[in-house]
């Protein structure tokens, strides 16, 4: 004892005992109880065990010589295995002498001049011991009387010290220790109608509580998850009956989302109320805007079809999942009694019959689907919808669900008026068993899965969550996965009405090829296929772009996961290019897919010249070695073309290698204008390129940059450009922002003058400006140049496209010109007060062209009276309010202005707004002088204002950081004593 007392008290490996037997310790060494140190007299006991014994008998003889507690603490003193032998010595006594330790807990409770500190340790020995219940029996009155403090209290602790680090599920996490977990949930329970004051408490211990369902749920009592069910569902029905207005105000009101996640986890034990809970919830034929989170069963089908929370039920609750889902997202047959219609306002009567219209809703994707349009589905991926759960759970019923959707939304869309613009096809497939099916199809629906053109986000999510679940089977590459995934796409093939779940297919197969087999044996036999996943593979080159998604942080992560798979851009013609590597290649059944070429070699018709070219080039039979290429170290395979189609593809040669030469002009132009690897423009490649970009009429989307040739002529080769070659990029330069900006209030137009807006010079139009400034003179230039900079500023551009523009403005222009950088800022801010005034006409101006043609005219107006001066007059920041003031366009404002500007009423802008910007994130700031229920701060903004505060604190100098950083704090203050 003397050993482990010496070690714990001076904190020490090892200890020199001053009192013990020397030939006691001897014995103790031989025995392997003591270790000793090497060469010196000193000793530590062999096992942890040993020291526990040891302190806890020394605590126990100091508290029989001891009765005063105040003694007995300063006697065992704060050293840390001494307060962990104290800890083990009240659990010990909670077993044998319970009186001991009531009586303890009493005097040091009653005794104020005691280190506050001794009583928390004697509660957490007990909460986090095996025998907890007994304290809340003994102590059950003082635990409820004074407003339950000493209940408080005991929450307190059991919530920040009764947990422990453990990993679960590649997970690390606290999860809750100890008896007292069951113990205070259960006294809880009891006495719940009492405790009334403490809802916002005791909601923060369920969710603590919950993580016990992840680590071990099948150590969970009857009594203890009995007492959380309790708890639960009596909140809950609260919360359904409205009948405590407690849960409708801060900070309640934001617990409903976490209590309803509890629940959701806890359907294991909880089947039937869960149940009952999610029937109530899914929508009647009746209802509208059943999907709006703000409302107690709207949350509920939020997260009931949310990705994130759906698990536990798509393993428990299947059905109820799925008529949620079907009742939430199937579009509802508008009512046309009058009974209907006289129970509506006139306004809403009115919205009534538009939405009869299917054009009035041409700018969402949803209803043309068959879906409803307030599906709250932006962006697309596996987790906006339960199916990759329900997949993973229930692959059978998943699967059946998602045929039965996917069919609906195509049969729908092909019957709408979207669908007159895409080229339906009706296309048929030959399943292994020689079944014909047949399946309807267009390049959208075909390239739905990979997000990469204009459908409804919800058929994206769904296709996503499909793939991923077929993907996560077959890589595990063994002799049942291969089963699985071989049954699963003759499942899928049969019940299949739509190409939609070909494509996903088809990316499974090209991806594990091996894995999948003959199984894909009747996707290669349909000529669709071929050419609609060339257009795939090629926006798969160039658009792999993962979106930021607001509400899962990591959902953005997990895309660009899927974007980047090596499939996807393994072979440049896609399908084309994988059924040929199966052949010469892999070579897995050639046999088979030689029958299957043979099929549509005999359905071919002799005059169909380019399908006949694109079997020669799929068939490895048609394939030829020629001539040898030294310079490419060996001989040329390539198609032996029948005749006829040898002199399309003779026709077709100049245009090849015109397009070999732009691929080439394309990388140069890319190096320079990025200014890679030491890159230097040279005025005869760049004359050359302009030779042949300013007489063309039909530019490559691909490889033609014309835009950035024009911007590396300003910027590189302007003192050597003759006065055509600098017309020529200007023209270029602002010809391109203006279609830009023209497009995004016609997002439908289709805009013949001049380069198309390619991917990779939209972002060298949009930077552009700033220098076009500073390298032009001419006045009437200048003047184009200010009304391209405030037309873009206040277009439409979704952030993406906003963000380099605003970047080039706050790192060039105001090095540019000064002048003109303020008079544009003081218009954009002054331009903010009228976009709000026109908030609700921008909407209705959708379908309404006269009313759009008057917008663009005011604001045409106000823009040339900023250029003109006469609107020049400054703004009073303290006259903004958000309720009159466009929160978008001010956020722009700020955006723009340099980090380290000087300019006081910058500074002053930036001291005014960002406050006020906090704010507006209240949704209860200004309320009662909202015309409507749009929201002050939209969630482009606060992106947009978090990721420039990102950068202001990391380029900005530590005098103007410390200045917003100290009104960050003095908010985030206000917002804690609020709560």
């Amino acid at each position: 004892m003397e050993v482990a007392l010496l070690r714990a008290q001076r904190m020490t490996l090892y200890a020199e005992p001053e009192l013990a037997d020397p030939a006691a310790i001897d014995e103790l060494v031989n025995d392997n109880i003591l270790t000793k140190q090497s060469n010196e007299l000193k000793y530590a006991p062999s096992h942890d065990i040993l020291e526990d014994w040891a302190l806890v008998k020394h605590i126990r003889r100091l508290r029989e010589t001891h009765h005063e507690p105040e003694a007995f603490y300063q006697n065992i003193g704060n050293k840390p295995a001494l307060r962990r032998a104290f800890r083990l010595w009240v659990e010990d006594s909670l077993r044998n002498r319970a009186a001991t330790v009531f009586e303890l807990i009493r005097e040091t409770r009653q005794q104020a001049f005691i280190e506050p500190y001794w009583a928390d340790e004697v509660l957490v020995a007990i909460l986090r011991s095996d025998e907890s219940l007994i304290f809340f029996e003994e102590f059950k009155t003082e635990l409820l009387e004074g407003q339950a403090q000493f209940l408080q209290r005991t929450i307190h602790l059991l919530r920040t010290a009764c947990k422990e680090h453990q990993t679960s599920h590649t997970h690390k996490l606290l999860y809750p220790v100890g008896s007292g977990w069951m113990a205070t949930l259960s006294f809880i329970h009891l006495y719940l109608a009492r405790l009334g004051s403490l809802r916002i408490l005791i909601t923060s211990l369920l969710i603590d509580w919950s993580y016990s369902l992840y680590k071990d749920s099948e150590r969970l009592s009857t009594r203890e998850v009995g007492a959380v069910k309790g708890i639960l569902f009596t909140y809950l029905e609260e919360i359904e009956n409205q009948e405590e207005k407690a849960w409708q105000e801060e900070p309640l009101k934001n617990r409903v989302k976490s209590l309803l996640d509890v629940t959701f986890e806890l359907t294991e034990y909880a089947k039937s109320e869960v149940q009952a809970l999610l029937e109530r919830a899914i929508p009647k034929p009746t209802d509208r805007y059943d999907y709006h989170d703000k409302s107690f069963y709207g949350r509920i089908r939020k997260m009931t079809l949310s990705g994130i929370y759906c698990r536990p039920l798509t393993k428990f609750l299947p059905e109820q999942v799925i008529a949620m889902a079907k009742a939430t997202w199937i579009k509802k047959p508008r009512l046309k009694t009058s009974e209907h219609s006289k129970n509506l306002s006139p306004i809403l009567r009115i919205l009534e019959q538009q939405q009869e219209e299917d054009d009035y809703y041409s700018f969402d994707k949803n209803r043309q689907f068959g879906f409803e349009n307030h599906i709250d589905d932006s962006p697309s991926g596996i987790f906006k919808t339960p199916v990759y759960n329900l997949l993973l759970n229930h692959w059978q019923r998943g699967t059946d669900f998602l045929l039965e959707i996917v069919n609906h939304c195509t049969n729908y869309y092909v019957k709408s008026r979207e669908a007159r613009g895409d080229e339906i096809a009706e296309v048929q497939l030959q399943l292994l068993d020689g079944q014909l099916v047949n399946q309807s199809g267009s390049h959208v629906l075909w390239q739905a899965y990979r997000g990469t053109v204009v459908s409804s986000y919800l058929l994206e999510s769904l296709l996503m969550s499909l793939e991923a679940y077929l993907l996560k089977i077959v890589e595990a590459k063994t002799e049942v996965s291969r089963q699985n995934i071989q049954l699963l796409f003759d499942y899928l093939l049969h019940g299949s009405e739509t190409v939609a779940i070909s494509s996903v297919l088809v990316s499974v197969a090209i991806a594990y090829p091996q894995e999948v087999g003959e199984a894909m044996l009747p996707l290669l036999g349909v000529r669709e296929f071929y050419e609609w996943d060339v257009h795939r593979a090629l926006d798969d080159q160039i658009n792999t772009l993962a979106l930021w998604d607001d509400e899962i942080s990591f959902a953005q992560t997990k895309r660009h996961e899927l974007n980047e798979l090596p499939h996807r851009k393994k072979y440049g013609y896609g399908l084309k290019g994988f059924v040929l590597d199966l052949q010469l290649n892999l070579k897995l059944f050639n046999e088979a897919f030689f029958s299957v070429l043979d099929r549509m070699w005999e359905e071919a018709d002799e005059q169909d010249i380019y399908w006949r070219k694109t079997l020669h080039e799929i068939d490895a039979r048609k394939w030829q070695i020629t001539e040898h290429k030294s310079e490419l170290g060996g001989f040329i395979i390539e198609p032996a073309y029948e005749p006829t189609v040898q002199k399309l593809v003779d026709d077709f040669l100049p245009e090849r290698e015109s397009h070999e030469q732009a691929a080439v002009a394309a990388i140069w132009i890319g190096k320079i204008y990025d200014r890679k690897d030491g890159a230097i423009a040279d005025y005869a490649l760049w004359s050359k390129t302009f030779e042949k970009y300013k007489v063309n009429e039909s530019f490559n989307f691909i490889h033609d940059r014309p835009v950035s040739l024009a911007v590396i002529g300003v910027r590189e080769l302007n003192q050597e450009l003759n006065i055509e070659q600098r017309t020529w990029c200007f023209e270029t330069i602002t010809g391109a922002i203006n279609r830009l900006i023209v497009r995004t209030k016609h997002r439908d137009a289709y805009l013949e003058d001049g380069p198309p807006g390619s991917i990779f010079d939209r972002d060298a139009a949009l930077t552009a400006l700033p220098l076009l400034l500073k390298t032009t003179n001419d006045l009437k230039k200048r003047e184009r140049i200010i009304k391209l900079l405030l037309q873009a500023l206040t277009s439409f551009f979704h952030r993406i496209e906003m963000d380099p523009l605003l970047a080039s403005l706050r790192e060039q222009l105001w090095e540019a010109d000064a002048t003109v950088a303020n008079q544009v800022w003081q218009g954009l801010i002054r331009f903010a007060q009228l976009r709000k005034s026109q908030e609700k006409d921008q909407w209705r101006a959708y379908q309404n062209e006269e009313l759009q043609k008057q917008i663009e005219k005011t604001e045409s107006e106000f823009i040339r009276n900023v250029i003109t001066g006469e609107e020049n007059e400054a703004v009073d920041f303290q006259e903004i309010r958000l309720v009159n003031w466009h929160s978008q366009v001010l956020t722009r404002a700020l955006i723009m202005l340099p980090f380290n500007t000087e300019q006081e009423d910058h500074i002053k802008y930036r001291k005014f707004f960002i406050p006020l910007f906090l704010k507006g994130l209240d949704k209860d700031f200004e309320r009662e002088e909202r015309i409507d229920r749009r929201p002050l701060i939209y969630d482009d903004d606060r992106i947009s204002l978090q990721k420039h505060l990102q950068d202001f604190f990391l380029y900005c100098d530590n005098e103007n950081a410390a200045d917003i950083a100290e009104l960050l704090l003095h908010r985030a203050s206000q917002i804690l004593s609020s709560t």
